[in-house]
């Protein structure tokens, strides 16, 4: 009985983000990754938030549930019966009377959860996927690419890390070292970011040496939404790490380094 209830909600909600997904012309930008995407998920808010309406998922993806609440704006968490009710009649009220929003969402999912492959985008296709450190057989990035109309989407990466994607996908904007789109080199304390003809230098966090790998790609993100790059090194240089996504995101890491070994 609660498998099939379960599964009439997943229906219902999947259809209702579908339908307020291409109402209010929603852009969709997913981080992935084995490691740090909260961080980049705060980043890349961080840097849009003062030129765009944009809003993200504040409480980690971590069940079936998730990706359809946060398209609808709506607080992910379990509810009873009667609630789940309430809420399908106030979200179908809301596509009827609540006038068009464009605006732009961010949904970040760590890999290492790999539970929240099972269910995934069926009518929404992510504006933008950023692909941090992730394995080659990762469920989650299976799914992505066996998305139709993925070609759509614009995958932002570092192509030193993942040849599956630099020969898979049709759009894409990369960095590494030595990139022609984004390259960046680490000065002791410094990163060094080249664009075109700009370049900045951002001063890296002491409290780990693992946190400048993830500028990059949120400063790509924003480069493909149109922000200069010098905008960026000035908003980036006050911005707040939290404490505990920079654990969890380091622990990832070492994890996911040690598994490589």
């Amino acid at each position: 009985m609660k498998k099939n209830l379960r599964k009439f909600f997943q229906e219902i909600f999947a259809s209702l983000s579908s339908k307020a997904y291409k109402k209010h012309d929603l852009k969709v930008i997913l981080i992935t990754g084995w490691a740090g995407t909260s961080i980049v998920r705060e980043m890349v808010y961080h840097l849009l938030k003062p030129s765009s309406n944009v809003r993200r998922n504040t409480t980690e993806v971590w069940w079936d549930m998730s990706v359809p609440l946060t398209i609808l704006g709506y607080e992910d968490r379990r509810r009873n019966l009667l609630e789940w009710a309430f809420l399908i009649l106030k979200a179908s009220l809301s596509l009827v009377l609540r006038p068009r929003y464009a605006h732009t969402v961010i949904i970040n999912l760590d890999s290492s959860i790999e539970d929240t492959a099972k269910y995934w985008f069926k009518s929404i296709n992510p504006d933008k996927i950023v692909v941090l450190k992730e394995r080659p057989e990762s469920k989650v990035l299976k799914n992505l690419l066996s998305i139709q109309g993925i070609e759509s989407s614009t995958f932002i990466f570092n192509p030193q890390q993942h040849h599956q994607i630099e020969t898979t996908v049709k759009k894409k904007f990369t960095y590494s070292t030595d990139d022609p789109d984004l390259s960046y080199t680490r000065k002791k304390d410094l990163l060094v970011i080249k664009y075109k003809n700009e370049q900045v230098s951002i001063k890296i966090p002491r409290r780990s040496k693992f946190i400048w790998e993830f500028i990059p790609p949120a400063l790509a993100v924003g480069l493909n939404h149109g922000i200069p790059l010098k905008d960026m090194g000035e908003s980036l240089s006050s911005f707040s790490y939290h404490p505990r996504q920079v654990e969890r995101a380091v622990f990832n890491l070492k994890k996911f380094v040690h598994d490589d070994e």
